[in-house]
C-alpha cells in the first residue's frame, strides 16, 4: 500500500463548517478538508503539485465547478497551489483567515461572468503601464474604464437591474476585458442587459462568457 502523500494540493476555499465531498482530486485520491478558524480548504493529498497541461486545467475546472454546486460561497484556489504539508496549509489559512472570510462574505450565493469588449479604435493608454507616460490619474481612471463610453452604458444597464456586485477591469490596446461578480442564477438577465447596451454604441463588439466559479474575486492563499 502506498503511503499517503504529506503535501496538499488546494483546490479551493470554502467556509470553515463545510465537510470534504466524497469526490477525488484531479491526481487520482480522495479529496480532505484542511480547517482553521472561520475557513477550510478542499485539497488533495500530493506530494508535488500538479504540472501545467491542458488537460489537467480543464480537469481542475470542472472539479470547481462540482465544488462550487455544492457551497455557496467558495473561493477557487489558482492552478498549482500546493504546500509541503498540512501544518504549513493550516497556518496559511490562519494568517490570511480574516482576508478569506471577507472573500466568502463577498462571494456568497455569486458566480462571475466575462465580458471582453472589442474596439474599432486603440484606447487612449489602453497599452502603458502605470510606470509610462499614462500614469496617475489619468491611468487608474482608464483602468477603471472610467472614461470609456461603451463600458459606462454597460455598467448604467447593469445597475439599473441591480444585477452586478463586484467588477474586476483589465485593459488591453483595443479590448477590455471585465469580470463581473454577479448573483447566482442571473447570467440570462445579465447578457440580455449588456447586449442590449452595446447595440447602441458604435465600434464596439462584445463577447459575454459564464457563468463560472468566481476566480477573479479570489484572494490568494498559496503566494
Amino acid at each position: 500500500m502506498r503511503p499517503i502523500p504529506q503535501g496538499r494540493y488546494v483546490y479551493a476555499i470554502v467556509g470553515g463548517s463545510a465537510a470534504a465531498p466524497q469526490a477525488r482530486g484531479v491526481g487520482g485520491r480522495g479529496l480532505v478538508r484542511v480547517r482553521a478558524g472561520r475557513v477550510a480548504a478542499i485539497a488533495e493529498p500530493m506530494d508535488r503539485p500538479l504540472a501545467v497541461g491542458v488537460e489537467r486545467l480543464r480537469a481542475q475546472e470542472r472539479l470547481i465547478r462540482r465544488l462550487a454546486a455544492r457551497h455557496v460561497a467558495i473561493l477557487p484556489a489558482r492552478f498549482g497551489s500546493h504546500t509541503k504539508d498540512e501544518r504549513e496549509l493550516r497556518s496559511l489559512l490562519r494568517m490570511r483567515g480574516a482576508s478569506l472570510a471577507r472573500g466568502l462574505r463577498r462571494v456568497r450565493g455569486a458566480e462571475q461572468m466575462i465580458l471582453r469588449l472589442f474596439f474599432s479604435e486603440p484606447l487612449p493608454g489602453g497599452s502603458r503601464g502605470p510606470s509610462g507616460p499614462g500614469s496617475g490619474t489619468a491611468y487608474l481612471r482608464r483602468r477603471a474604464g472610467a472614461d470609456i463610453p461603451s463600458l459606462q452604458a454597460v455598467r448604467a444597464a447593469l445597475a439599473l437591474q441591480r444585477l452586478v456586485r463586484d467588477e474586476r477591469v483589465e485593459v488591453q490596446p483595443q479590448a477590455l476585458t471585465v469580470f463581473h461578480l454577479i448573483s447566482r442564477g442571473s447570467s440570462r438577465g445579465y447578457a440580455t442587459a449588456v447586449f442590449d447596451a452595446i447595440s447602441r454604441e458604435s465600434g464596439v463588439a462584445a463577447i459575454v462568457s459564464g457563468p463560472w466559479p468566481p476566480y477573479a474575486f479570489a484572494p490568494g492563499v498559496i503566494e
